[in-house]
């Protein structure tokens, strides 16, 4: 399957699309029908597809491909199926990210078509191939104003879901041309944009702007319709969006601190307030372990931000509201090495914000288990000549100490240190933390 799509890559279909979508804005009366037999067998494409285009540009279409041509106006249709026949040849993501420049305008003008048009599904499509062609192709020159054409093509996007969503649950919006799929492929495109988008302020002086709003609306989104963010992915989706644009800040601040540091703390509320509010508020109704890894890798970025000093303030609130409860009781609803990864990475920059020792965490996040009483276990060993154990120990030492003295209304660690602290380990252990 994937074989026959590079196939039609590499002999020229996917350029042909393209051709046939940057024609599309010129008043050229013949419409090219250009059948694809062996994809037409696998049932990944309709029998045709067919686009509005000049007969030169059909003389240079791979000759497997054409069919006939014939005299048409009508390209609504036409769009939905080319569309589609991108999205399934965006599928050979090596092959067709090569030629991806090439149809980075066209998707453009068909991205702003359809803002205004009922084809939801040619919104949908044009915002995935978007996403693919962003993501895979790290060396992609995008210009000041395609990306400022894009950026707010993608706000104006969000703002339509977000005012939607103030009087309509998302299963609703289909009548719209809209849908949750869609809202998610928004946020997509989006991150695949700042992926590619060099942050500089002086060949993008509104982009910075443009950015924050788009984040406050898919923020909104979620807070507007909790099914949105549980049920269809929008807090995954928006999350990402979010730790995306605070790193696009970062970057910025390195030129303009001032007006980075605003937008910064601008997503910081953003978080605290309606992000954080809505996964904790709906938690045990969260049944992917991506959401949380996601989450927590994105608490994990804004953490790390040392010159905010809001940040330690939501280091604090997150300890206070049991979040080492909360990530040890994630672990053990997902008990996978990439979620433990990222999980203890989380732990480990909270408590460099709440007592500078999330180091020790992470030198020894290899032998720590996900579970407590195996972590319990893991301290109460003996012999602390061997190195491993005594970063191990040390490491919990300094977990459960951020846990008794930020987190003391938690009863999740309480039974576990009694143990620490009348363990005669305790004292070297604490000793050796402090030393370090």
């Amino acid at each position: 399957m994937t074989k026959e799509l590079q196939t039609c890559v590499e002999e020229g279909l996917t350029d042909y699309i393209f051709e046939l979508l940057q024609a599309s804005g010129q008043h050229h009366k013949h419409i090219a029908i250009i059948g694809c037999s062996s994809l037409c067998e696998l049932r990944l494409l309709p029998v045709c597809f067919c686009y509005k285009c000049p007969v030169s540009s059909i003389q240079r279409a791979p000759q497997s491909h054409i069919r006939w041509f014939f005299l048409a106006d009508d390209i609504e249709p036409v769009v939905a199926v080319a569309m589609h026949a991108l999205l399934a040849l965006s599928t050979a993501q090596k092959e067709f990210s090569s030629r991806f420049s090439l149809g980075l305008e066209p998707l453009i003008r068909v991205l702003e078509h359809s803002l205004h048009s009922a084809f939801g599904n040619v919104l949908r499509d044009t915002l995935l191939v978007l996403t693919v062609g962003l993501f895979n192709h790290p060396g992609l020159i995008i210009t000041a104003t395609q990306a400022k054409r894009l950026m707010l093509h993608l706000a104006t996007l969000l703002n339509q879901f977000c005012n939607l969503l103030k009087g309509h649950s998302i299963s609703n919006a289909s009548g719209y041309g809209l849908s949750p799929e869609t809202l998610n492929a928004t946020c997509s495109a989006l991150v695949a944009l700042l992926s590619t988008t060099p942050c500089c302020t002086r060949q993008h002086p509104d982009f910075p702007k443009m950015l924050l709003e788009a984040v406050t609306y898919a923020i909104m989104c979620i807070s507007e319709d909790k099914s949105y963010s549980i049920e269809h992915g929008g807090l995954k989706s928006s999350t990402c969006l979010l730790q995306a644009a605070y790193i696009f800040y970062q970057k910025q601040a390195l030129e303009d601190a001032n007006a980075a540091n605003c937008s910064l703390e601008a997503l910081l509320e953003l978080c605290d307030l309606h992000l954080l509010y809505v996964f904790t508020a709906h938690i045990d109704r969260v049944k992917d372990e991506d959401t949380f890894r996601t989450i927590f890798a994105t608490l994990s970025v804004i953490l790390q931000h040392e010159t905010s000093v809001s940040v330690g303030g939501l280091a604090k609130k997150l300890a206070l509201s049991s979040w080492f409860r909360l990530t040890f009781d994630t672990m053990a609803r997902f008990p996978s090495e990439n979620l433990k990864q990222t999980a203890y990475f989380f732990i480990s920059v909270m408590i460099d914000r709440l007592t500078s020792s999330g180091r020790l965490i992470r030198a020894a996040l290899p032998y720590l288990p996900s579970d407590l009483n195996d972590l319990l276990v893991l301290f109460e060993e003996k012999g602390l000549d061997d190195l491993q154990r005594t970063e191990s120990h040390q490491a919990i030492i300094a977990i459960f100490y951020a846990s008794q003295v930020h987190d003391n209304r938690s009863n999740c660690l309480a039974s576990m240190l009694k143990n620490v602290f009348s363990s005669g380990i305790y004292c070297f252990a604490n000793s050796q933390m402090l030393s370090c």
